[in-house]
């Protein structure tokens, strides 16, 4: 009885990973497409091809088992544009957990942002101030302080690069991560792989983003 019961369970976990195993590959076939129609190039799974300087984001350096894949890659004014679901593991035995996020990343040499991130505020970071470095808030803009903590060592540098049309932006767009150093530019969801049909109008709104800091960098 236990020997039959061992082998559904095999068999359930075998048919699970099955499952997960077409869908991951229905996606990767869905993103080529998508790559073709965006005149970008279908790389796949090489985190080789990502600019070292970009593991020493915040997003690139969280957890283990990072891995970058559906990757595709493509040119937007003076930047290289990258394109890509990624993952990294938290936690241990029956605790870990796989993050996932499609995340777009500009290398643009002529950028010159200081060092920042933008996350989602939470009512933890207002409560605990989880962080190192303080909020830096805009009293004038409430909305956006109070939806975005945005932190970096240069309070000052930050502060003029986040015009009333960024924070606008911004506030229009609740959720959304981003981090600037030097000349790299990450956008994502937190924790959301984006459905490969949005793939377009998702690096819309990261091109917009892009666009804002490019054009207020001249």
């Amino acid at each position: 009885m236990a020997g039959w019961l061992i082998l559904a369970i095999l068999g359930i976990l075998a048919v699970v990973a099955l499952i997960g195993a077409y869908r991951s590959y229905q996606r990767t076939e869905a993103i080529k497409s998508i790559a073709v129609q965006l005149a970008f190039h279908f790389i796949g799974q090489d985190s080789g091809q990502i600019p070292p300087l970009a593991w020493h984001l915040e997003l690139c350096s969280k957890g283990r088992s990072r891995r970058v894949y559906n990757l595709i890659r493509g040119q937007y004014r003076d930047a290289r544009v990258f394109m890509f679901d990624y993952s990294y593991r938290v936690g241990r035995g029956k605790r870990s957990h796989m993050h996932q996020q499609t995340v777009v990343l500009f290398d643009d040499p002529e950028l010159t942002l200081p060092r920042f991130v933008l996350i989602p505020e939470t009512i933890f970071h207002r409560l605990g101030g989880l962080f190192g470095n303080a909020d830096i808030d805009f009293p004038d803009y409430p909305e956006f302080s109070k939806r975005y903590l945005l932190r970096g060592e240069d309070a000052l540098t930050i502060r003029r690069w986040f015009t009333i049309s960024t924070m606008r932006f911004y506030q229009d767009r609740p959720g959304v991560n981003t981090e600037g150093m030097g000349n790299l530019l990450l956008y994502c969801y937190f924790h959301r792989l984006c459905p490969p049909q949005e793939w377009s109008s998702f690096l819309d709104e990261a091109l917009e983003a892009y666009g804002r800091f490019k054009d207020l960098d001249r």
